[in-house]
């Protein structure tokens, strides 16, 4: 007990100082419409032990889906934010530590190493899907973002968004209205189409170089009919004047050219008429001979372009 005019020295206790404004506190919204109706998205931070780590993650959900016109309402970069903040509340307690203290900004927790967790567990959760690639490769976006934009984030984090994931995503069974029998049919069938058209092409080139003028060498010579065909000197009245009326009367070199013939002298379409024949078909190809070129380098091709294309 003091005396009397004395004073006692008192100890007070420290008075920790104040803690600065928390700026994770509220719920994060996105909106989205589908069919005339809006739909609402949101993430509350308060929901999870990591608060502080939900609160920035959802902070970049929202920048993102609205600076990419996201029209789901950024459905696999939310799903990523509820995902990995409950994964790190378990996974942060179970090694004796306190998720609260977990943050982009901080390295205190070791976050890669939860990261890598996360996809181990993604993979256990989900073995035949793309699912755990898709909401790592969100996550990681949703990090490298908030670092572009200027805000703090850790120097090790930073480094794990430029690196690969863990896993690939899963390469699913390619549907095809082709079994793989059909599909070496056409390419055989294709293949045969085009040597026979390289074949009758060097044939004409042939014909043609033995050719000359049929008002010299004749009309009845096929190499002469094929040079004059290549001269424009070739029409109906110039055939009905040179040649036989009847084409059974004509060369048998000279009747091959006519489409489908058949030994009673006759085509199988009269009405075109043996003098509208195609006479240049050995020396240049016709619309349907092009179309085996293109459906071999459609079976050819590891990558097939869409059947649209001008290929």
């Amino acid at each position: 007990m003091a005396r009397r005019g004395e004073r006692k020295v008192r100890v007070r206790a420290e008075v920790p100082p104040p803690r600065p404004a928390l700026d994770h506190t509220g719920i994060r919204v996105v909106t989205s419409q589908h069919r005339g109706r809006v739909k609402r998205h949101s993430i509350n931070p308060a929901d999870y032990r990591c608060s502080v780590l939900a609160a920035q993650l959802a902070d970049e959900w929202v920048k993102i889906t609205r600076a990419l016109g996201i029209g789901d309402g950024g459905v696999n970069y939310g799903g990523a934010v509820r995902k990995f903040a409950a994964f790190t509340d378990e996974c942060v307690r179970a090694r004796g530590l306190d998720p609260a203290d977990v943050r982009l900004d901080r390295d205190e927790i070791d976050l890669v190493e939860v990261i890598y967790a996360w996809e181990e567990a993604l993979r256990r959760e989900f073995p035949q899907s793309k699912q755990p690639y898709t909401l790592v490769k969100a996550l990681l976006a949703m990090i490298e973002q908030r670092a572009a934009s200027g805000a703090r984030v850790c120097e090790n984090l930073k480094a794990r968004t430029q690196a690969p994931t863990a896993f690939r995503a899963p390469r699913g069974k390619p549907l095809d209205e082709f079994t793989n029998a059909e599909r070496i049919a056409l390419r055989d069938a294709a293949r045969g189409q085009v040597r026979a058209t390289e074949a009758r092409l060097h044939r004409g080139r042939d014909l043609l170089a033995d050719g000359m003028d049929p008002r010299d060498g004749g009309w009845r010579s096929l190499p002469n009919l094929l040079w004059a065909a290549r001269a424009g000197m070739i029409n109906s009245k110039v055939l009905k004047r040179e040649l036989p009326s009847e084409p059974k009367w004509w060369p048998p070199e000279i009747r091959g050219l006519l489409p489908a013939w058949r030994n009673d002298g006759k085509t199988r379409r009269p009405a075109s008429g043996p003098w509208s024949g195609p006479w240049d078909r050995p020396c240049s190809p016709m619309r349907w001979t092009c179309t085996p070129f293109g459906s071999c380098s459609f079976w050819a091709c590891p990558t097939r372009p869409r059947r649209n294309s001008t290929t």
